[in-house]
């Protein structure tokens, strides 16, 4: 029981330690700043690491989540291609019933040799040289 309390906690922990850095990056923009926030909200819950009881460190984890939603940012910032982010289904994919794929097997690898062969002797003779070397009709 008491193993399973812990471990809410510290999920709880986890989750307000990541929250608070991801709200921080909606808030500074610049990278120096974002560095040296992350290095003061780490070290706020690395003071309170060695806290005695479990009931003092849920109630410190409580006022955290507080002051967090106290401070949240009226437009936060979204990976574009998060779910309401600017990039967000701006490609989307083929639905199912049109896409297929196609596997190649030995016949249509034969065609599309002789396609390639045909498209570079087609070249050859266009260009008037092959490989490199200069054609002998001049």
């Amino acid at each position: 029981m008491a193993s399973e309390a812990f471990l809410a906690h510290k999920t709880r922990v986890i989750r307000l330690y990541r929250h608070s850095l991801k709200q921080m990056m909606s808030w500074a923009v610049q990278r120096t700043l974002i560095y040296e926030e992350m290095v003061n909200i780490r070290s706020q819950f690395e003071a309170n690491k060695n806290v005695a009881t479990l009931a003092e460190a849920e109630q410190l984890v409580e006022s955290g989540e507080k002051y967090l939603a106290s401070k949240a940012h009226p437009d936060p910032y979204i990976v574009p291609y998060y779910v309401g982010g600017s990039s967000y289904h701006r490609n989307p994919p083929f639905p199912k019933e049109i896409s297929s794929t196609k596997t190649l097997d030995a016949k249509d690898t034969e065609k599309h040799s002789v396609v390639g062969r045909l498209e570079e002797t087609l070249f050859w003779s266009i260009s008037g040289t092959r490989g490199g070397e200069e054609d002998e009709r001049h």
